[in-house]
């Protein structure tokens, strides 16, 4: 106590503290650190706030995005499928759901001056587009096509039928078809019939 610090002795001393220093902050977040944040994209910053039992404190995680609401159509329109709510096979072979589906996604809704016309890709195109009427009554649009196709060795059938809400682009549907083929072979009748039938929800826009 009482001595003097000689100046060789002072600038060791401030350089023992600034090297201090320099470890001290050494874990607090340096250019090296590779940690990420609980959401796993920026690094966690250092020096976050602390609770009073010394844990860092949650973070809320950001919120779920909201589903797009539906909106309202008018018409006469040429709609589209916006998304599938469901879609249900009645009948068929399990194997056709994913086909018909694609079809239902693809598919377009025309309204206009009393005439219904459902038209979609990867068909039949003596069948479709089918063709038919509709009707509205305040909000609710009910509508039904058909189409028919005959050749040398079979006929097909097809019906899309159901039911649009204006107020919120809700189209329900049920969609059947149907087909026949025949010949005769050697004097040996040959014949086949497939039929398929599905109901499900759309949005059209």
């Amino acid at each position: 106590m009482g001595t003097m610090m000689r100046r060789g002795d002072w600038r060791l001393a401030a350089a023992g503290v600034a090297v201090a220093a320099a470890l001290s902050l050494g874990g607090c977040g340096s250019g090296d650190d590779d940690s990420t944040s609980a959401t796993g994209g920026a690094p966690a910053t250092a020096g976050a706030e602390s609770t009073t039992d010394g844990a860092a404190e949650a973070t809320t995680p950001p919120a779920k995005p909201s589903k797009r609401s539906r909106a309202a159509v008018t018409l006469p329109a040429t709609l589209r499928t916006r998304s599938i709510v469901s879609m249900e096979q009645d009948q068929g072979k399990p194997q056709w759901l994913a086909g018909d589906r694609q079809r239902v996604a693809d598919a377009s809704w025309k309204f206009s001056s009393g005439t219904f016309v459902f038209a979609t890709t990867d068909v039949r195109t003596d069948l479709y587009p089918l063709r038919g009427t509709y009707r509205a009554a305040g909000t609710t649009v009910s509508f039904s096509g058909q189409g028919s196709a005959t050749n040398t060795v079979g006929s097909a059938s097809a019906t899309m039928e159901g039911e649009l809400d204006l107020s919120t682009g809700s189209l329900t549907f049920t969609w059947s078809t149907s087909s026949g083929q025949g010949a005769v072979v050697n004097g040996q009748n040959f014949a086949s019939a497939s039929a398929s039938m599905y109901h499900g929800e759309v949005v059209v826009r």
